[in-house]
This record gives C-alpha cells, sequence and structure tokens, in this order.
C-alpha cells in the first residue's frame, strides 16, 4: 500500500510540474482525483466480496468491479487526457 501511495503522489507532481500553467491544469487534476476515487472504489467492492458466498458473486458484481477497479485507469483516463 505504501507504494501505492508514493506513486500516486508522483503522479500528482508530475501533473504539476508539466502543466500548473496549462489553463486545464485543474481539469486534469480533478481528472485524476476522480479516476483515482473510482479505482479505489471497485478495489473495494473486489475485497468485500471475500466475505462473501459464492451465490452472492453474480454478473452485476463481476461487472461493477470490472468497471470500476480497471477499465477508468487503464482506458478512460488515458484518452481523457489526450483530449
Amino acid at each position: 500500500i505504501n507504494d501505492a501511495v508514493t506513486i500516486e503522489a508522483f503522479v500528482f507532481k508530475i501533473i504539476k510540474r508539466h502543466f500548473q500553467n496549462h489553463p486545464n491544469y485543474i481539469q486534469l487534476v480533478d481528472l485524476m482525483c476522480e479516476t483515482t476515487l473510482q479505482t479505489e472504489m471497485g478495489q473495494l467492492s473486489d475485497t468485500l466480496c471475500d466475505i462473501l458466498d459464492l451465490p452472492e458473486l453474480t454478473p452485476d458484481r463481476w461487472e461493477l468491479i470490472v468497471t470500476y477497479k480497471t477499465s477508468f485507469y487503464s482506458f478512460y483516463l488515458s484518452v481523457a487526457f489526450a483530449m
């Protein structure tokens, strides 16, 4: 967990170093914060599955985990940053 927090801090530092004077700097930081929160909620949903019984692991629950745990930072974030 410590490594993840350190990497996240470096990401914000890099964004600041390279974009602090860009007119969309605040939007970039906000996008990163939003994506980080969504990813953390996906991780939490996945972790909570440890206490569930097998019938409770539904396709809807799987879709929620996949959507929030991986898709936002893997696909959405890079496209949104480019735009």
